[in-house]
């Protein structure tokens, strides 16, 4: 069956948007990208590790696992806390470089299994990289402030 000159139309448009709407995320992430900049600038520091940690704007646990993955590759040495508000639950995204899980053996995972529970979730992952969420956003603020507490507990 041959498609109309509408349907050409129509599809070539969606592919446009398409297009479109992954320049727009990339656009997004560069823009994080700066913040990220702004974060690693002023690392918390505790039994000299830096800690890296920020609330974020993002849209989705993906553009926020994204950002740590930048936040990973940036920082030389250390640990990043990342949260957002997303549908009206917290979501964390931690990271942990390569050389603090050999020579510290200090776990993304458990870390971001900890913060969760300040904010009535719960989560966990990978050692370099774990992801969690929780309901009570009226604690983000608690949650950010006690990072480096979870974090001397692993020390």
């Amino acid at each position: 069956m041959k498609k109309t000159k509408l349907q050409e139309t129509i599809e070539e448009n969606q592919h446009k948007l398409k297009l479109l709407e992954k320049e727009l995320e990339e656009l997004n992430l560069k823009n994080k990208e700066n913040f990220i900049t702004q974060i690693i600038e002023k690392p918390a520091i505790v039994d000299g590790l830096n800690i890296y940690k920020s609330t974020i704007d993002a849209k989705s646990m993906d553009e926020l696992k994204a950002i740590g993955d930048i936040l990973r590759e940036k920082i030389k040495s250390g640990i990043g806390v990342l949260s957002s508000v997303i549908d009206n639950k917290v979501m964390i995204v931690c990271v942990v470089s390569d050389d603090l899980i050999k020579n510290n053996n200090l776990s993304a995972g458990k870390i971001v299994g900890d913060l969760a529970k300040i904010v009535g979730g719960g989560g966990g992952g990978k050692q370099h990289l774990a992801t969690a969420g929780g309901k009570d956003t009226t604690k983000l603020d608690l949650m950010i402030s006690s990072v480096e507490d979870v974090i001397k507990k692993y020390l």
